[in-house]
């Protein structure tokens, strides 16, 4: 059975660590990790990082910039100043989906048992999604123990709105904002908003008044989980 880690905004289940051993791993900053068995790793867990619109080199990506010094470059900035030893961290836009994913293969050709975690915002979770799954078509058996969507968005939404877990990821959590008429919620819902995944394995809801572009306001809620990633499958 899995555990179950009270939030400020809900239940979020976490999956055992061992038989009869569960990991309590924080949602939030003000929850503490309760326990976690010594785990050992082959390698440095590897954290990925993916960006939104605002985070991207392309036309669109500076277009927003002219108006939106402070969102732009938001997710950058999450993977800039995350200093979790021993992970490595590193940063994509999310139009960089293949470069993500050969650099995962060739990491995986050295160490199989590479702990690794993705973590997308706007049209970045939908990367991370997509990475997932194209690593998945190219990999034998590799498991990607964790994916955290940050309120992602995607133009495929607009047609099939549930998306489906990619199969060789172990676990997989679902960060969202509610609807509120807000000039950043109003550009994730034109692109394609997510909202609630069915088959993500938790799903959690930010309060009202954290918008599409909070980033690091919805990475605060998740990132002990990301923190401890890599015992979520042992």
């Amino acid at each position: 059975m899995a555990a179950k880690v009270p939030g400020p905004w809900g239940m979020c289940p976490l999956p055992p660590i061992d038989e009869g051993t569960l990991c309590l791993i924080p949602i939030s900053p003000i929850f503490d990790v309760t326990s976690l068995p010594p785990v050992k790793y082959a390698a440095r867990p590897l954290v990925m990082f993916f960006g939104g619109a605002w985070d991207a080199k392309s036309t669109l990506g500076k277009l927003f910039i002219s108006w939106d010094q402070e969102g732009h470059h938001n997710m950058k900035r999450v993977c800039d100043k995350y200093n979790h030893p021993p992970h490595i961290s590193s940063f994509y836009t999310w139009d960089e989906e293949a470069k993500a994913v050969d650099d995962i293969l060739r990491e995986i050709e050295s160490d199989p048992e590479l702990p690794l975690c993705l973590v997308g915002h706007s049209f970045g979770g939908d990367s991370a999604i997509s990475v997932a799954k194209k690593v998945h078509a190219k990999s034998k058996g590799y498991r990607i123990e964790l994916v955290v969507t940050l309120d992602a968005v995607s133009p495929s939404a607009h047609f099939v709105r549930q998306k489906a877990k990619p199969a060789n990821v172990h676990f997989w959590f679902n960060v969202y904002v509610e609807w509120e008429l807000e000039w950043n919620n109003l550009i994730a819902a034109i692109g394609g908003h997510w909202g609630e995944q069915k088959q993500a394995d938790s799903n959690v809801v930010m309060p009202k008044g954290i918008h599409h572009n909070d980033a690091v306001a919805m990475f605060d809620v998740i990132k002990g989980a990301v923190w401890n990633f890599h015992a979520l499958g042992k």
